[in-house]
């Protein structure tokens, strides 16, 4: 499996998008992690595919939860409200929901 890692501030900013449009077929990923926890379109705005797409491969949202994961795994409800807010992944937003990859420990996240 290839694997390269990849930072970018926000997804929809022209040189993320211009970068990532060029990169991408260079790395031909086979899958796509996607730690980016807001959405790549507004609501009131047609939309239009994020840059990941062009990999035409899966894009799995990480979900990083502010709880503890001792208080996420003995919660019948799985995430809070505020987790489940802030990794909103919508229906046609071409990203499937991963499990929670990181969780607060104390003071820091581990």
């Amino acid at each position: 499996m290839n694997v390269a890692a990849v930072y970018v501030r926000a997804l929809r900013e022209p040189f993320a998008i211009d970068w990532l449009r060029g990169l991408i077929p260079e790395i031909a990923p086979d899958v796509v992690l996607n730690a980016t926890s807001f959405a790549a379109s507004s609501p009131d705005e047609q939309r239009i595919g994020s840059v990941l797409e062009d990999a035409d491969c899966p894009i799995l949202q990480t979900i990083f939860a502010g709880v503890a994961e001792a208080n996420w795994r003995e919660s019948a409800r799985g995430l809070g409200p505020r987790d489940l807010a802030m990794n909103v992944v919508t229906a046609g937003s071409g990203r499937t929901p991963a499990h929670p990859c990181d969780c607060v420990q104390g003071s820091r996240a581990v």
